[in-house]
């Protein structure tokens, strides 16, 4: 492998990590702090901030990709799966 090919798996990976995270620390704060009928709890206030945030970072990789990098693509295509699944989870659940 070279080192482009190996800077792009470590970007994807990283991507992916961070979305783990976020939903763990989403779940966790969830199960501190429930969510009651009048009061959002932490885990969802988290999930709300992170619509923004995704929407932020495919926008910032979009950006990238056209005008700087074109591997920064696969980082857009990353953040943009991400952001379908927390809008498919939103009409699903809560």
């Amino acid at each position: 492998m070279n080192k482009q090919s190996v800077n792009i798996i470590n970007r994807a990976l990283l991507n992916i990590g961070f979305y783990i995270l976020l939903a763990i620390l989403i779940l966790v704060l969830e199960k501190i702090a429930p969510s009651g009928p009048c009061t959002p709890g932490f885990g969802f206030l988290l999930y709300l901030f992170s619509f923004p945030l995704t929407a932020s970072l495919a926008l910032i990789y979009l950006y990238k990709g056209a005008f700087k990098d074109k591997i920064n693509f696969i980082n857009f295509s990353i953040h943009t799966i991400a952001l379908s699944i927390l809008l498919l989870l939103y009409n699903h659940s809560w």
